[in-house]
């Protein structure tokens, strides 16, 4: 335990001179992050440090098709918890705007694979409540997230103490390896076995067999029309929607705002029902238009105009 003094000056307070022996014996380097955590004792933290190597090197060369794979952090809030949701950084959109608008996949090191939706006019990850809820994600986590192409993130956990959760996996799935096989894929090389003949070593990961989650729909009359009478969901999305039961109440995110939309089961046909005319009327829908549904996680769906 480091014992440091407070220093004030013009109404500034600074950590006195008990900081520098202690940043001198962790070897703290420019750039490192310094993460400082409540405890029981009112003036005792914990401190995790993450250093700059990790957390500030946004490009790494030869590991995509581009110049770079870029890497971006996000220190987890109560508000991220709950909602499941982040604002992505707008340097990393600038440089690959692709993913606005669309689906991502999230793949991590135990080879788990998770689906995401990054917001157009927000520029605001939608889906991670799956990822937080099945690792215990908590306030003050840390992820990091590399961009591998494709729309496809590598994804790493650190706890409050600044360890990765998946350092005591003996076997686990490597960014290199992720981003080798999304390599081969978008090159149509990709296959059943590409782990073998690749010499890729796969770890319960099947890029080629990601299911589609979304679907388009051109709105009819009946659809704008105030009668309660929502867009029917694709048939291809029944996996999805076989547990629901008429009423199910369903998330819409579009253009930064959430509705509550009921939906309407009769034997394998699903549609949107009561909310939906709210839906409608708040959003401006007219017939003809064309609509995107993303389906990112548990019952939330996010729209976009296509």
């Amino acid at each position: 335990m480091w014992n440091i003094n407070l220093k004030w000056e013009e109404d500034e307070v600074y950590f006195d001179r008990e900081w520098n022996y202690f940043a001198k014996n962790i070897r703290l380097s420019v750039g490192d992050i310094c993460l400082f955590l409540n405890t029981s004792h009112p003036q005792r933290f914990q401190i995790a440090i993450f250093e700059k190597a990790t957390v500030c090197n946004l490009y790494r060369a030869g590991c995509s098709s581009r110049k770079g794979l870029l890497k971006f952090y996000k220190v987890m809030s109560y508000e991220n918890i709950y909602s499941g949701e982040m604002e992505v950084p707008r340097l990393f959109l600038n440089e690959f705007g692709e993913v606005k608008g669309g689906n991502i996949k999230l793949f991590l090191a135990d080879g788990c694979q998770f689906s995401g939706y990054v917001c157009e006019s927000s520029h605001v990850m939608i889906g991670l409540k799956d990822i937080l809820g099945k690792y215990s994600v908590k306030e003050h986590y840390v992820l990091f997230f590399d961009y591998v192409g494709s729309s496809t993130f590598y994804v790493s956990i650190y706890n409050t103490l600044g360890m990765n959760i998946f350092n005591k996996m003996e076997e686990k799935l490597l960014v290199e390896e992720l981003v080798k096989q999304v390599q081969f894929f978008s090159q149509g090389m990709i296959e059943r076995d590409v782990g073998d003949a690749a010499g890729v070593r796969v770890v319960g990961v099947q890029i080629s067999d990601v299911p589609l989650n979304y679907f388009i729909v051109d709105l009819k009359k009946c659809n704008v029309a105030q009668t309660g009478h929502g867009v029917y969901f694709a048939r291809h999305l029944f996996s999805i929607y076989r547990t629901w039961r008429n009423g199910t109440i369903l998330n819409v995110i579009h253009d930064e705002q959430t509705w509550r939309v009921a939906v309407h089961r009769k034997k394998k046909m699903c549609r949107f029902g009561r909310g939906w005319d709210q839906f409608a009327k708040a959003s401006k829908l007219k017939e003809g238009q064309k609509l995107k549904f993303c389906h990112v996680s548990d019952e939330t769906f996010a729209v976009t105009s296509v």
